[in-house]
Order: C-alpha cells, then sequence, then structure tokens
C-alpha cells in the first residue's frame, strides 16, 4: 500500500515559482523553508539548488538554478521552470511558506509516532528510554514552530525548555512555579485565562500575579460568522503580519483574584 503523506503540492509549486521570480521574496522568505518544507522530489530538488546559490552569494534566476540543478545531477528541463515562475502568484508568500512548514511538520510528526509504535512493539526496546526519547522529539518539532512563526512576525522572544532548568520536579505546581519564577528574577507571573481556578495571589506572595484574558478581535474567515479560538494557523492565514501584531496584544489582564 503507498502511503501519501500530508502534502499540497500546489503551495510548493507556487512558492518555488515565486522565489526564482522575485529576488525581494526570495530574500524575505528563504529563511523560514528548508528542504523538508518539499514533499515533491522535484521542488525539494530545485529548492536545494536555490539555497545553494543563494547562499554562495550568487543571482537565483531561471538560468542559474537550471545551471545549478545540472551541476547537482538533476535533470530537470529549463521549460519546466519556465512553467513554474510564469504561473506563480507573488502575493501572501510568506504565508504559504508557513503552511509548507506546518506539513513539514505534519510529516515529521508521522514519521516519529511510527518510530515510537515500533519501539513500543518491540518489547527489548527500555520502556523508560523510548518514553523519553519519543518527548524530546515531539518537543523539538513543536519548538521548531514557535520559533519559525515568531521570526515570520519579527518577534524578540526567547524560548526556554522547561526540561533544561535545574528546579524540583517533585515538587507541587505551585512551588515549581515559585522557584522557576525566583530563578530568573521575575517580578511579575503572567496566566491564561481560567488560571483563578487553579491558584490564589496568596500562593505566590513574592510576585505580582496577572491573568490575561483574549478579547477575540473578529476577523475575516471563510465562514461569514466569526469562529473565535479556532488555532494560531487560523490567524496566520487570514491576517498581516501587523494584523497578527496587533492580535497578540489585543487583550486584558487581570488581577489573578479577580479574573
Amino acid at each position: 500500500m503507498v502511503i501519501t503523506f500530508p502534502n499540497n503540492k500546489r503551495v510548493e509549486d507556487n512558492v518555488i515559482g515565486s522565489l526564482i521570480s522575485s529576488e525581494k521574496i526570495l530574500v524575505n522568505n528563504i529563511r523560514f523553508l528548508e528542504e523538508d518544507c518539499f514533499y515533491d522530489n522535484k521542488n525539494k530538488n530545485i529548492f536545494k539548488s536555490i539555497l545553494s546559490l543563494f547562499k554562495d552569494n550568487k543571482s537565483v534566476d531561471l538560468m542559474s538554478v537550471h545551471a545549478q540543478l545540472k551541476k547537482d545531477g538533476h535533470n530537470i528541463e529549463y521549460g519546466e521552470l519556465v512553467d513554474l515562475s510564469g504561473n506563480t502568484e507573488n502575493y501572501r508568500v510568506s504565508e504559504k511558506c508557513l503552511v509548507l512548514k506546518e506539513y513539514a511538520i505534519r510529516r515529521n510528526l508521522i514519521i516519529s509516532c511510527n518510530e515510537i509504535s515500533k519501539k513500543s512493539f518491540d518489547e527489548s526496546e527500555d520502556v523508560l528510554e523510548t518514553l523519553e526519547q519519543s518527548s524530546k522529539t515531539i518537543d523539538n518539532i513543536c519548538l521548531q514552530s514557535f520559533i519559525l512563526i515568531n521570526e515570520y512576525l519579527n518577534l524578540d522572544t526567547e524560548f526556554i525548555l522547561s526540561s533544561e532548568i535545574d528546579y524540583n520536579r517533585s515538587a507541587s505546581s505551585v512551588e515549581k512555579i515559585n522557584e522557576i519564577s525566583s530563578q530568573f528574577n521575575s517580578k511579575e507571573i503572567l496566566f491564561p485565562s481560567g488560571s483563578r481556578q487553579l491558584y490564589n495571589i496568596s500562593d505566590f506572595p513574592n510576585f505580582k500575579t496577572s491573568s490575561i484574558v483574549t478579547n477575540f478581535t473578529p476577523y475575516n474567515q471563510f465562514t461569514k460568522q466569526f469562529v473565535p479560538s479556532l488555532s494560531m494557523l487560523d490567524i496566520l492565514m487570514f491576517n498581516n503580519k501587523n494584523t497578527i501584531r496587533y492580535l497578540l496584544n489585543d487583550f486584558k489582564k487581570y488581577s489573578l483574584d479577580e479574573e
């Protein structure tokens, strides 16, 4: 049985064509892409040639990409490149790159889950080691998606994995939050909406505690009636960067005891 992994060739073709036909699009978007963003082998090879030219500070156009493909041993006709660059739509390319990245993450998740499944069936494998490796694999895939979106939105956010912080893992959740916050010399702890049901201000005597409640400002979707709280991907697909940055700051902050 042939298994087709999640992909979108039309979007792949469009992104490849845009990278070849527009230097501005190339410079602004190539940092969002990796080889595994392309499921179609032909598009993957074309991207590798584009990336090679870009890293060598060489011009990226139809002739140079075709020459690089030949040099790399790939037999792709010049006319195929012309078709890709000629039938492209040079708008919202950054969003399309994120779509390709999402498909790549989905494929990596499927591959990782298959590997985890095989090890789980193999009784010779150490189950605790398999569990630890599984957790690290999924954490890394999630982190890469966060970093990608952060770069796309030009946000200056530092990501720190809790697994890399030295704290008492056998402590209660309140004790863990207090300990980690102290390590980073925090003055305020921000909680998501609904945290009042879990914590009280008295749990954190050395910190200001606030709860963030999103306003869910409507934006255009495929449906006539706005549907809030779908996903970050929904926001990325239907809004430009400036609107997304506005939406990220469109919230109210309450003291933890007044949410």
